[in-house]
């Protein structure tokens, strides 16, 4: 194996930590302004 199947090896767990951190923050305000925003009206029973 070459240097730079190497480098992916070695930086593929920090950079998918850095690259999950705005992709999740994204899908939950995606998620967030779609589906709970309905919820805030109803009440507490329901």
């Amino acid at each position: 194996m070459g240097d730079t199947g190497r480098a992916i090896i070695d930086y593929a767990v920090p950079l998918s930590i850095l690259l999950a951190i705005p992709i999740m923050l994204l899908i939950g305000l995606v998620m967030e302004r779609g589906l709970i925003r309905f919820f805030y009206k109803r009440s507490h029973a329901e």
